[in-house]
């Protein structure tokens, strides 16, 4: 069998198992690459031919491509996967990747906006006259606020709202584990003035593009694109960056653990990275210490 049969079938077998469409077409962005480099370097695209030695080359490729540490780790891992599913279904002997080093993710400072930085956008955001203002001003808060991942954004409906408890329930996050997190007044006041706005509800998506969809990471992306020229935020504004931004701003007043379940993090060690944040609390730490 060819890997791109069977990697349709590796696809149908990910969907099934419930994962996002945006995991999907991620799975569907690293067949491509792989299939690229076979097709480049005129290798038997046969899943017998396909040994530890070609993907060893396959890395060299994507080094020779310019693509970064993590985007080669995430490549490589999605490639495992789909050995492992191939593996497991018996159409392979045994996964190539048990052979190959595997990629470290360098293990980079998350970056993050400056208080400053979050008042510029938040009055950005408030004072830009779009269409959709009073829904911008709401999905802005939420990121900020809430640390929502752009996924769980994009899939939240106003049924996950609870206004009388001040709560939006998370469904399916990342590790298909859904989570309650806490709005602050300011969250609550402005999706509470945007529902008014979007009454009669035609659409159960909280936010929508402008044919009344569910709203799709291009339509997002422009928005922060024109908010952080209005803002004069230098820095790419993503929505990763501003639940950067919302883990920093938490760890200032919390716990990691608190702040572990507020992300919706499996692993601990996966919320550590943001202990970057603890400068200032160590130096006050140090600064109690003094009798």
């Amino acid at each position: 069998m060819e890997f791109c049969e069977a990697y349709q079938m590796f696809l149908e077998y990910v969907e099934a198992r419930g994962h996002s469409p945006l995991t999907v077409s991620s799975y569907r962005q690293d067949q491509r690459s792989f299939q690229t480099f076979l097709w480049e370097k005129t290798i038997d695209p046969h899943l017998d031919n396909l040994d530890a030695k070609i993907v060893r080359r396959y890395i060299v490729w994507m080094k020779g491509k310019g693509y970064s540490r993590a985007t080669m780790k995430r490549k490589i891992d999605s490639l495992s996967s789909f050995f492992n599913y191939t593996e497991f279904e018996e159409l392979i002997q045994s996964n190539p990747l048990k052979k190959v080093d595997r990629i470290k993710k360098p293990k980079l400072l998350p970056r993050f906006l400056s208080d400053d930085e979050v008042h510029r956008l938040i009055y950005a955001v408030d004072h830009y006259k779009a269409l959709n203002r009073l829904g911008n001003k709401a999905m802005i808060r939420i990121l900020l606020y809430c640390g929502l991942r752009r996924s769980e954004l994009f899939n939240l409906d106003w049924s996950d709202i609870d206004f009388c408890r001040g709560t939006i329930l998370v469904r399916l996050g990342k590790g298909e584990k859904d989570r309650v997190l806490p709005m602050n007044s300011e969250v609550n006041q402005c999706l509470w003035e945007y529902l008014q706005f979007r009454l009669p509800l035609a659409c159960p998506a909280v936010f929508t593009n402008h044919y009344g969809n569910r709203m799709k990471p291009n339509n997002l992306m422009r928005l922060l694109r024109k908010l952080a020229m209005k803002a004069g935020i230098q820095k790419a504004l993503t929505a990763h960056l501003m639940r950067h931004t919302f883990a920093t701003m938490v760890l200032k007043k919390t716990d990691i653990v608190t702040l572990q379940k507020m992300l919706g993090h499996c692993d601990l060690s996966t919320t550590q990275i943001y202990a970057h944040t603890s400068t200032e609390r160590m130096a006050q730490a140090v600064e109690n210490l003094l009798i």
